[in-house]
């Protein structure tokens, strides 16, 4: 176990202790799974380590020969967090089930899914689709409850939709609104901010 925002900053650095560097190609594939894994270094869950690796794959990445030559760690993590967010191009089912954590707690099975936008608006027009696909997959897996956490990655803030939300979650500290969803402000991790809150509701 090594507690890191990245496994990609774990790899950049079994690279630096061999005493290679990575080519530019899979420098900059390194970098964007680091800067997609802690939102452009400025999730809960980055560390120093992980600032660290950014700034070596980023020396890898950017020379002047490379296809990334001229961007800086923070263009280049704008880019990739644009291309990989939204809900547009992907079908719901689809949404609900690639970032999802299965969970056990308090005599409840339950899943929290995750999904990244750069603006909370556009859940308006997929909401009922959604809440459609994360019934579904609750019913599929047989739990009590699913949640997807939609996470604005340029604000830093998420919106939440429950699927048979049981009473112990009625005291989440995330406001509920006018159409069902309830807006947890400032947060973006799912592992480090919204699971120990929702964890500590149920077993209590």
């Amino acid at each position: 176990m090594d507690i890191v925002g990245s496994t990609s900053t774990l790899v950049s650095e079994q690279i630096e202790k061999a005493g290679l560097s990575a080519p530019p190609q899979m420098a900059g594939m390194l970098l964007a799974g680091l800067l997609s894994d802690t939102l452009i270094l400025t999730s809960p869950t980055t560390t120093d380590r992980d600032k660290k690796a950014a700034e070596r794959l980023g020396r890898w990445a950017f020379v002047r020969s490379g296809p990334l030559a001229g961007e800086t760690v923070q263009s280049y993590g704008q880019q990739v967090l644009s291309a990989s967010a939204g809900l547009s191009a992907r079908a719901p089912e689809e949404i609900v089930n690639t970032d999802l954590k299965q969970y056990e707690a308090g005599g409840f099975r339950f899943a929290i899914a995750q999904a990244e936008v750069t603006d909370l608006v556009q859940l308006t027009e997929h909401l009922v689709t959604l809440k459609t696909a994360l019934t579904a997959l609750r019913d599929k897996r047989a739990l009590d409850f699913a949640m997807l956490m939609v996470t604005d990655v340029v604000r830093g803030s998420s919106r939440l939709i429950l699927t048979n939300e049981p009473p112990e979650l009625s005291d989440l500290p995330y406001p509920p609104q006018p159409d069902g969803t309830r807006l947890a402000e400032g947060v973006v991790s799912r592992k480090k901010q919204l699971l120990p809150v929702v964890l500590g509701l149920l077993e209590r």
